[in-house]
């Protein structure tokens, strides 16, 4: 067993290129590559007691604008690695809502990401508030 397996590591290299395809796919609406991502059971927890989305749900939210983000800037990401799964761990400062009216949020997020034969997929993403100072 690797030394480094369950512990923080630096990601795989191909996880950190999927995982700014992510971002990058958020912020521009873009859900073809969202979907090509996201594994078909994906679930999202979202911090507001929202209930659970699935992939489908949470696509099309985004797709209609429901779900626009503007920004998010990722800091303390940590990685842990357990063969073809990544835990990580971070904190997303988040503007979204719409055009005439944005918010922010900060929050700490748990991404959950295995590797399949076709690449990294995001299996879940939970979030939690975090205090904004």
């Amino acid at each position: 067993m690797p030394e480094s397996f369950g512990q923080h590591a630096d990601p795989p290299k191909d996880l950190l290129i999927v995982e700014e395809r992510f971002r990058q796919a958020l912020l521009s609406r873009n859900t073809e590559v969202l979907a090509s991502i996201l594994t078909d059971d994906f679930l999202r927890s979202p911090p507001n007691a929202s209930p659970e989305t699935g992939k489908f749900e949470y696509l099309d939210a985004i797709r209609t604008g429901k779900g626009r983000y503007f920004a998010i800037e990722i800091r303390d990401a940590k990685y842990r690695l357990y063969g073809d799964v990544v835990l990580e761990n971070a904190v997303w400062d988040v503007t979204y809502g719409e055009e005439t009216q944005k918010s922010f949020s900060r929050t700490r997020v748990l991404l959950v990401w295995v590797k399949q034969s076709t690449g990294w997929k995001l299996a879940s993403l939970q979030g939690n508030s975090a205090p904004e100072h």
